[in-house]
């Protein structure tokens, strides 16, 4: 393995763990007080600093013990056992500040907690921890929804859930529209309704009341801002992951992103997940 694969490795993993909260799911997954004991693993390796000689194997031990702890149905376990798999003892010096620098992410990545600054909808499920892919069941909902084309589409459902007296809830559903060789783009955003009988359906100037069928999709959380290339590459993962258990489900529509923090909220401390709908299969 040459030098430049492990800068790769230091710059692209962290972008793809904080690309990885918590949910209702089918899958197992590792419990929140599992996911800080493994960060704390790690932080301790970074902290304590071992000599030099023995820093490498050191930080390896420390990676291998939070894969173990985290479990294999964790996908932040999984993506951190082949970036260690992938550390050789040649080249110390290159691999231990990339290996320093994806254990620092993958600390930062079980230790974030989400900023919920609404509550969610009736029976919705709760978010999906960061880094982690997982099946998450949603129940029938009503939301208000309105196209991107109106150009301020956040402050116009804002409006409009002001006028009917409706509590803001998060998550706010953004739809997109994508083909298979073009990077995913948003069409539409809709703020939903704290329980599914609030309002009636139909339009009201720019903004359409619609009703929303129960659905089963597969999930993944992401901390930071909610670029183009990072919603693309959240979408790769995830067709990744439906490759990999097609026996089990297949897509069943377009992607969509459930933000769940307001314009106010910067940097980091934002959080959303990037999910597909999809069919069980019988």
């Amino acid at each position: 393995m040459n030098l430049s694969h492990y800068f790769r490795l230091g710059a692209l993993v962290p972008a793809l763990l904080s690309a990885t909260a918590w949910a209702a799911q089918d899958d197992a997954m590792p419990e929140k007080s599992t996911r800080l004991e493994a960060a704390k693993i790690l932080k301790e390796s970074l902290d304590t600093a071992p000599t030099e000689g023995n820093r490498l194997q050191g930080y390896l031990d420390a990676g291998r013990r939070a894969v173990e702890l985290l479990g294999p149905d964790s996908e932040v376990a999984r993506q951190l056992a082949a970036t260690l798999d992938s550390v050789t003892e040649t080249e110390k010096p290159e691999a231990e500040a990339a290996l320093r620098a994806i254990l620092k992410a993958t600390c930062e990545t079980l230790q974030f907690q989400p900023l919920l600054e609404a509550s969610l909808p009736e029976d919705f499920p709760d978010p999906t921890p960061v880094g982690e892919i997982i099946v998450k069941r949603y129940p029938a909902y009503r939301m208000a929804e309105v196209g991107m084309d109106e150009g301020r589409a956040f402050w116009t459902l804002f409006g409009h859930i002001k006028r009917n007296n409706i509590a803001m809830t998060a998550p706010v559903q953004m739809g997109y529209r994508a083909k298979e060789e073009n990077a995913p783009k948003q069409d539409s955003m809709a703020f939903l309704y704290g329980k599914a009988e609030l309002g009636t359906p139909g339009e009201e100037g720019k903004v359409t009341i619609k009703d929303v069928p129960a659905m089963t999709v597969v999930s993944l959380g992401l901390r930071g801002g909610r670029t183009p290339d990072k919603v693309a590459e959240a979408r790769k993962r995830l067709l990744v992951w439906l490759d990999e258990h097609a026996d089990r489900y297949a897509p069943a529509g377009e992607i969509r992103v459930m933000g769940y923090n307001s314009p106010f909220v910067f940097g980091n401390r934002r959080f959303f997940e990037v999910e597909i709908p999809i069919e069980e299969k019988p």
